[in-house]
């Protein structure tokens, strides 16, 4: 028992996890506590009549982010794998494909984050982060952690885990993985957003306005909003997952060419 211990001090990868898991976590509840208890980001007065108390609201509105719901994928990710540590490529929720699929998730959440406000803020464009920016110091610090940190060590993590570790990723069945949870979370979002206009809700219905069919960002007729917000969707997943998989198939060659070298001189 002690000698197992030990070794799995020894271990990178399990320090790693652990300290990934702790600083996500500490970092959500922080952000949970200031977002929804404390500083109320979303909704700080006139609370919508369909939910009890502003803290279920700001609570609601919080999980309808892409951005929360990937961070916490990613904080159970690494807890998950910390649990089946040197066992993970046996456990679906932990293997190789889902590592790299929650990486995608999370890196297109930090596309979402920092790209949407870095236009936001030197461009024109109506983004609806006028909240965001509203925050006091310390929410937008946290903010700004939460979104970096999470994508930080979950990335550095996949591609430290494909230079040591040869990985033959198919790549249809990738494909066909990594879609399964963009499309939950759009049924969720547009459920979602009809529960709240039947009961007359009018703070954040949107997460985001690419959601909302019926708003324009730029002044384009609706339609072509449609495809175009449907277009980018469909092109980040596509252009992330082939980087991913771009990055595997540099370090399986990599790491097959060095195979044969020491075959050769065997």
């Amino acid at each position: 028992m002690l000698w197992s211990y030990q070794s799995k001090i020894k271990d990178w990868r399990f320090i790693y996890k652990l300290l990934s898991c702790i600083s996500i976590f500490i970092l959500s509840i922080l952000t949970i506590i200031f977002s929804v208890f404390i500083d109320f980001w979303y909704v700080n007065s006139n609370k919508d009549n369909f939910y009890i108390s502003l803290v279920w609201q700001n609570f609601d509105i919080m999980l309808s982010f892409w951005s929360s719901q990937t961070i916490f994928i990613v904080n159970i990710w690494f807890l998950w794998s910390l649990i089946y540590h040197q066992r993970e490529q046996f456990n679906k929720f932990t293997n190789i494909y889902t590592q790299i699929n929650v990486t995608i998730y999370i890196t297109i959440t930090a596309l979402i984050f920092w790209l949407g406000t870095l236009i936001d803020s030197i461009s024109q464009l109506n983004l609806g982060l006028t909240w965001f920016w509203n925050l006091n110091t310390l929410s937008l610090s946290l903010s700004f952690l939460d979104h970096l940190i999470s994508p930080l060590l979950m990335i550095i993590f996949l591609i430290l885990t494909f230079k040591k570790n040869k990985f033959q990723i198919n790549v249809k069945k990738q494909f066909t993985l990594v879609v399964i949870y963009p499309i939950i979370y759009l049924i969720y979002i547009y459920i979602r957003v009809a529960i709240l206009q039947i009961n007359n809700v009018k703070n954040f219905i949107y997460p985001y306005n690419i959601l909302d069919f019926n708003y324009s960002i730029i002044a384009i007729p609706l339609w072509i909003n449609r495809i175009l917000g449907g277009l980018l969707i469909i092109t980040t997943i596509i252009i992330t997952t082939l980087f991913y998989l771009a990055i595997n198939k540099f370090c399986y060659k990599r790491i097959t060419s060095k195979e044969k070298q020491i075959n050769n001189i065997i």
